[in-house]
């Protein structure tokens, strides 16, 4: 495999309907792939679930679709601070400070990223279990009701027919 694509895999980023972040430009990147190999960088403003979407465009005489391995490695990150030059003064800091930690420190550094990831996560995961029982609630509450309402139809209509088979039978005095 070559290492040019010719621009036929473009890669799609966007926030979904229904997500916590905002349809923007901002949050929308469409990119064609140039290289097999690299990184894409996307960035949003706020945080919740993001479609990732790779179209690969098939090249113009071909019969047959070919199958193509695509593999994706995504990574997440938070900064408090979004302007470009507190992110660069940031990243300057913490790499000289990153210089000059002990194992043990970077990997309590570690850690509490990851933590505070987890914590991020088990927010919208908790949102997320919210509304599924909420839907959980409305569909055993229809549930519940739902078969005693039939039989009083039931029996409403039994009512009615008995009624009426009596009536008819009282009309041409069979009764």
């Amino acid at each position: 495999m070559s290492d040019n694509l010719s621009g036929n895999i473009l890669l799609e980023v966007f926030p979904p309907d229904g997500s916590t972040i905002a349809r923007t430009r901002e949050n929308h990147l469409i990119k064609t792939l140039e290289d097999t190999e690299g990184v894409v960088k996307y960035h949003t403003n706020g945080s919740g679930e993001v479609h990732v979407c790779v179209e690969i465009k098939e090249l113009a005489g071909r019969k047959y679709a070919r199958p193509t391995l695509v593999g994706l490695r995504l990574t997440e990150s938070s900064l408090d601070d979004d302007s470009s030059e507190s992110v660069k003064k940031h990243e300057k800091g913490q790499t000289a400070a990153k210089e000059h930690l002990s194992e043990m420190e970077k990997l309590l550094n570690k850690m509490i990223q990851e933590t505070s990831m987890l914590l991020k996560h088990a927010d919208l995961i908790k949102d997320d279990e919210v509304r599924f029982h909420q839907k959980s609630a409305d569909m055993n509450s229809a549930s519940r009701w739902w078969p005693m309402m039939h039989v009083v139809v039931l029996l409403v209509t039994g009512f009615t027919q008995a009624n009426h088979i009596i009536k008819f039978f009282k009309s041409r005095h069979i009764i």
